[in-house]
């Protein structure tokens, strides 16, 4: 079992590339659904924004009476699971990964 390693500066580091995944998978999937252009853009954002506080410890749910909240990690696949210390804010990078994503071409396909 990997060790867990409070490392925030290099979970930060992780943060806006694992949003930029996310947007990816979602442009991938809405555009399937038929949407383009600026409708594409604005839907990743709100679906990608939405998953990210879930993510982000912003809301608990509820299991059989028992409150639950995610706590996020990263892994570098060897031993080491990279913890902040604390709540992940992956919502904060959505907005600025979305519009360099799609100014660059790389998302709007």
């Amino acid at each position: 079992m990997p060790s867990l390693t409070v490392d925030a500066d290099k979970f930060d580091e992780l943060q806006p590339w694992f949003v930029a995944q996310l947007i990816e998978d979602a442009r991938r999937n809405l555009m399937e659904a038929g949407l383009s252009g600026e409708a594409l853009k604005t839907a990743c954002g709100s679906v990608v924004f939405s998953v990210c506080t879930l993510l982000d410890n912003s809301s608990s749910f509820e299991v059989n009476g028992k409150e639950y909240s995610p706590y996020l990690a990263f892994s570098d696949n060897d031993e080491t699971l990279f913890y902040p210390g604390g709540n992940s804010f992956l919502h904060e990078y959505v907005f600025g990964v979305l519009e360099d994503l799609f100014s660059r071409g790389k998302a709007a396909k």
